[in-house]
């Protein structure tokens, strides 16, 4: 792949990295990016999806402000019309990103009713025209991320000619979604869960498609699986399990990486700590960045009353850091001050609030 001289190095590498975040709506805005950074340092992660519309007619500043601690992070977008697509490409590009992906395997009933999504699967060459708006839109990378098909349009031969014609357009790489997606009336959860999964499908498109960088998404949700698809497949995205165990994204992060784990809830807590007085400065509520720390301190002492005291408190009014304090005081201290990864001043900062 020869990339423009004026990329970044993130920008040349972001699509081709070897472990991502899937992008997740109401889950992966800036906050949650920014924890995610604190557990996976090179991981490339994705914003929410974002309708282009909202993008070229709405607060674009607003939706797309990012910082720079996030990279690599690619935006992905979602729409129908090719020019509003590709108008939204190129002020996603302003913002910095590092490549721009479009949304073809959301199954959810209002994406569907808007016309774009998976839905677009069944219309391959509309897809076709939006990429190409988007390729001509920027110099960044444009890639696009599917499902196996729809319950209506599926099957190998279908796959094969869909990923071909995305090549054809100059895309820089597909993320696929090893499940259907069901569009005949099931809720977005059934569609995150019970299509079965197929990474024959998708390994065979590497084999026959071998130009074309693809990734694996669905049901990569511990080690063993990771190390299990490793041998057919360079790239992976995983998706909910960041969110649920960030001790199971940390032990991946450091098995792709070939790094030593020394993952602590207690190391990353207290560096998010930093952001979360920076950002309550600007007037941030609390509630926006701490809702995304539930799951934090998974299977430690005191976990379920920190999240119950987060859950609780930092909805009101004025919350501050103090709430945040209080709540990590209301796990084990011992741990922390045990700890050879997170040093005394630390150590000092967590007790001070018990």
């Amino acid at each position: 792949m020869n990339f423009s001289p004026y990329l970044t190095h993130y920008e040349a590498i972001a699509h081709l990295n070897s472990l991502s975040i899937a992008p997740m709506v109401d889950h992966t805005d800036r906050h949650c990016r920014r924890l995610l950074r604190l557990i996976a340092p090179k991981a490339t992660l994705y914003t929410e999806m974002i309708v282009a519309q909202a993008v070229v007619y709405g607060d674009s500043r607003r939706i797309l402000t990012f910082s720079p601690e996030e990279h690599p992070v690619i935006a992905q977008i979602a729409g129908a019309d090719p020019s509003i697509v590709g108008e939204a490409t190129q002020i996603v590009a302003e913002f910095g990103y590092d490549a721009v992906n479009l949304n073809v395997g959301c199954p959810s009933k209002r994406v569907k009713n808007g016309g774009f999504g998976a839905c677009l699967m069944e219309r391959p060459y509309e897809v076709f025209s939006i990429v190409r708006a988007m390729k001509n839109a920027t110099k960044l990378p444009v890639t696009v991320k599917c499902r196996l098909g729809t319950d209506r349009i599926n099957g190998y031969e279908q796959l094969f000619s869909f990923a071909k014609g995305l090549r054809d357009c100059g895309v820089d790489g597909i993320i696929v979604h090893a499940r259907i997606a069901n569009l005949s009336g099931a809720s977005t959860r059934y569609n995150l869960n019970v299509p079965p999964l197929d990474w024959n499908m998708v390994e065979r498109l590497q084999c026959d498609i071998p130009e074309v960088n693809f990734t694996l998404n669905g049901g990569l949700t511990d080690l063993s699986i990771i190390q299990q698809v490793q041998s057919w497949i360079d790239r992976v995205m995983v998706g909910r399990i960041a969110l649920k165990r960030p001790d199971v994204l940390a032990s991946m992060h450091a098995s792709i990486y070939d790094e030593l784990n020394e993952y602590s809830p207690w190391h990353v807590a207290l560096r998010y700590r930093d952001y979360v007085v920076e950002q309550l400065a600007i007037g941030v509520p609390l509630r926006a960045m701490t809702r995304h720390m539930l799951s934090l301190f998974h299977g430690e002492k005191g976990a379920k009353h920190f999240r119950q005291h987060l859950s609780t408190h930092t909805n009101k009014n004025g919350a501050t850091i103090e709430t945040f304090d209080d709540a990590l005081s209301l796990l084990s201290v011992d741990h922390l001050t045990n700890s050879d990864t997170v040093g005394r001043s630390e150590s000092r900062q967590v007790a001070y609030s018990g």
